[in-house]
This record gives structure tokens, C-alpha cells and sequence, in this order.
């Protein structure tokens, strides 16, 4: 016996502890709120209070680490599809799991089995005869190696399709082409407007 109950999946990662932004919402002269970038990160959740005591108030610098060399856990870019607030659908460009009204849940199927998959979900999404849009997606899981008073991962999500994700995807990438591992590589996410 080793301590634990045999299961069919076992489930191996650190819980997330909160999310890393570069923007925040900021009302405007008509009372509505709208987006804004930031030129730092800042966090949110349980444990935002340690991290800017720890790194400061506005920090434009994060050592961090991945723990797992599987995409899909730290470093995952996808295309995503919303309909309304609601996530619709994703995929890699070639398989999809989009939202299945009639089965209550996500279904896979891939371009090859439906060619004009894209068109057609981006139409059901959409509003008013109008398609809605695909965007492209990556999101970072990781550790941040001065916060060592709290053991957990981070998540920093971004849509920067023509700047951050081509940068990010391609640091990650050659750094596991030439080591052959990213775990406990020390990497360092900057933010820069």
C-alpha cells in the first residue's frame, strides 16, 4: 500500500492560488466600466496581499517556473469561441470541443469529420445573423519563485494574438527544444505596454 486510493485518473497538479492581470476595469465619464491596460501585473484572489507585499505594488517583472512539461497544464493556446459570457467552444484549429445544447455538454469533433466546423459554430454563437468571433487564446500556469510563504499555482490568460502570445509560445518552445524540459527552468514574464 502507498497511501492512496487507485484510481482510474490520477490528479497531480497544485491547486490555483490566483490570477495575474495586466489590465483592469476603470468606469468611464458615463458610468460604464471599460477595460484598461496596465504597464505591471497585479493579482487577485486569496493571496493577492502577500504578493504585492512580496514583489510590490506594481511589479513589471515575475520570476516564475512551470512544473509540467504537458502544454495543456502550463503554457495551453487555443482558440476560443463565446457566446454570450458563456465559452462555446475551443480547440487547436483542427479539433473542437463546442457546447451541445441537445447533450448538455461539450462534444469533440474535429475539421475532418466537418470541414466548415469554424464557420459553423462561430455562426451559431453569434447574434442576429452575425457571426461571432474566434479568438485566440494562451494561458500560463506557474509558480512564482519569490512568494515562498505560499505554495500554489498562478495563471496569467491573454488575447494578445500579434504581440505576447507569438513572444511567450515561442521562449517556452525553443527553451524545451534545446533542454528538453521546461520544468524548474527559470523563466521571466515582463510586461511591457
Amino acid at each position: 500500500m502507498n497511501g492512496r486510493i487507485k484510481r482510474e485518473v490520477q490528479v497531480q497538479k497544485l491547486p490555483e492560488i490566483g490570477k495575474i492581470k495586466i489590465g483592469q476595469k476603470v468606469a468611464s465619464p458615463n458610468g460604464k466600466e471599460r477595460p484598461t491596460s496596465l504597464d505591471f501585473f497585479r493579482a487577485d484572489g486569496q493571496y493577492a496581499k502577500l504578493f504585492h507585499k512580496e514583489l510590490g505594488a506594481n511589479p513589471r517583472s515575475l520570476p516564475i517556473i512551470f512544473l509540467s512539461d504537458d502544454v495543456t497544464e502550463c503554457c495551453y493556446e487555443r482558440y476560443e469561441l463565446r457566446k454570450g459570457s458563456k465559452r462555446y467552444a475551443w480547440g487547436d484549429g483542427e479539433t473542437f470541443h463546442a457546447w451541445s445544447e441537445a447533450h448538455k455538454e461539450y462534444r469533440q469533433i474535429t475539421k475532418t469529420q466537418e470541414p466548415a466546423l469554424g464557420k459553423r459554430l462561430a455562426m451559431e454563437a453569434g447574434e442576429n445573423g452575425k457571426p461571432a468571433e474566434w479568438q485566440t487564446m494562451l494561458t500560463l500556469r506557474f509558480l512564482i519563485l519569490p512568494l515562498k510563504s505560499v505554495w500554489g499555482c498562478w495563471s496569467f490568460s491573454t488575447k494578445a494574438e500579434a504581440s505576447s502570445i507569438p513572444a511567450i509560445v515561442a521562449a517556452y518552445d525553443s527553451v524545451k527544444a534545446i533542454a528538453k524540459t521546461v520544468i524548474g527552468v527559470p523563466f521571466d514574464l515582463t510586461v511591457q505596454m
